[in-house]
């Protein structure tokens, strides 16, 4: 499944800004499916990038047309995994999504070659090609986040917090070791999606609470605590 191109901006806020964005958009949005009771739910990506760290290398140099790739499950249920590949064009992104095994994304994991019959959609061939030539694990991801949408202009916004990086080794993907705390502060990460516009309303409601407009890599500053 491919998402259509959106613009993408971020920001980098204080709890406290974070929070009024929280109360606003709970008047105007939906929570997205992913939401438990209280909210937010937990994400876990792992991150792939071969042994020159370009991905990570486009991203501080500022290259305009780039991809990443990641294991991505929530909650830490390891029986609903996907594989995405994010794929940046100047200021917009969107998301390529695949379902997988954990059988198939243990092999991945552990660098072993996919079959074509593990190989079965093309995101999926196009990331066995890559790891033939040396696309590797390289960093644990992990936030909690709370995300809005708004179906007028294909809006998402969310806000992650308590950012945590664990270097990736064997048969740790599955295992909830705390990792190392990266945002200072408890600072927040706003990030905002849109397809042609942002409503106005919605746009008003985060225009003036504090914040940096920032390009922030949660991956690019993760894998950092560790090189």
């Amino acid at each position: 499944m491919i998402d259509a191109y959106r613009n993408e901006y971020k920001y980098l806020m204080k709890a406290a800004s974070a929070e009024l964005i929280r109360c606003r958009l709970s008047a105007l949005m939906e929570r997205d499916a992913h939401a438990g009771e209280k909210g937010d739910y937990f994400i876990r990506s792992i991150y792939f990038d071969d042994n020159a760290f370009s991905a990570y290398q486009d991203k501080l140099a500022g290259v305009d047309i780039r991809n990443k790739y990641r294991i991505r499950f929530y909650n830490m249920d390891a029986s609903r995994l996907t594989l995405e590949a994010k794929r940046k064009r100047d200021r917009y992104v969107c998301k390529d999504v695949a379902p997988l095994s954990r059988a198939v994304a243990e092999k991945m994991l552990s660098g072993e070659p996919l079959t074509k019959q593990e190989a079965d959609c093309p995101l999926l061939a196009e990331f066995a090609t890559l790891a033939l030539d040396g696309m590797r694990p390289s960093v644990i991801v992990d936030y909690v986040r709370t995300a809005y949408v708004y179906p007028v202009g294909d809006v998402r916004i969310t806000l992650d917090r308590d950012l945590r990086a664990e270097s990736y080794r064997d048969h740790n993907a599955f295992e909830d070791r705390g990792g190392v705390p990266v945002l200072e502060n408890g600072d927040v990460i706003l990030e905002v999606k849109f397809r042609n516009f942002l409503p106005p309303w919605i746009a008003e409601a985060i225009s003036d609470v504090p914040k940096i407009l920032c390009a922030n890599s949660k991956y690019c500053n993760c894998l950092a605590v560790y090189l």
